[in-house]
């Protein structure tokens, strides 16, 4: 009788012990983490405190710190972070080194830069302001200012701008994203994009 108890005893351990291994989190929540410095090692939960540094980037966990940066003039080997006050290796209008974008040495074909894909026209396709480095949402198939691109009708990643042509048919609608465009006709029909189920680039 004594042995029955004993196994169902063991059997019962060993249910547990099955249960806790398949939720190591319910292990630390019951018991406590296993710290190795920044990371438990049971649930890799991490935290702020214990970092295995080399230089600005933990070995262990991955973070990063603004401090202890192995520059590469304005790029970190390290962590990839970069700096402004440096000197850029400029190849027209990206950094060969950083990736940092300016408004100049583009090299345009059709309307576009060739190295950086930006649309070069010169004003807000929406309010035609004139676009600066400053003002200038950079990522877009149509030249598009800041503060137009954030009033936007947005549809998903879509970001929607209309236009009214009059001549041609009553309403265009155009994503400033991918370009995509969907046309209204006065008698109600319509052709192009469909906002809602195609996906942005």
């Amino acid at each position: 009788m004594v042995l029955i108890y004993i196994l169902l005893a063991l059997f019962v351990f060993s249910m547990i012990l099955k249960f806790l291994g398949k939720n190591k989190k319910r292990i630390c929540k019951t018991f406590g983490h296993k710290w190795n410095g920044c990371i438990c090692s049971r649930c890799h939960l991490t935290r702020d405190e214990g970092h295995d540094w080399n230089g600005c980037k933990c070995r262990v966990c991955g973070k990063t710190r603004d401090e202890g940066h192995d520059w590469d003039v304005c790029k970190c080997r390290v962590c990839g972070e970069r700096r402004d006050d440096a000197e850029h290796d400029w190849d027209g209008c990206l950094c060969r080194r950083c990736g940092k974008w300016r408004d100049e040495g583009h090299e345009s074909k059709d309307g576009c830069c060739t190295k950086c894909g930006e649309n070069l026209s010169p004003q807000c396709a929406c309010c035609k302001t004139r676009l600066t480095p400053e003002n200038r949402m950079r990522g877009t198939a149509l030249a598009v200012c800041k503060d137009c691109y954030y009033k936007a009708k947005r549809v998903g990643q879509h970001r929607l701008i209309s236009y009214n042509y009059p001549k041609q048919y009553d309403l265009e609608t155009r994503c400033l994203v991918c370009g995509g465009t969907f046309n209204s006709y006065d008698e109600g029909q319509g052709g192009g994009m469909d906002f809602e189920k195609e996906p942005c680039r």
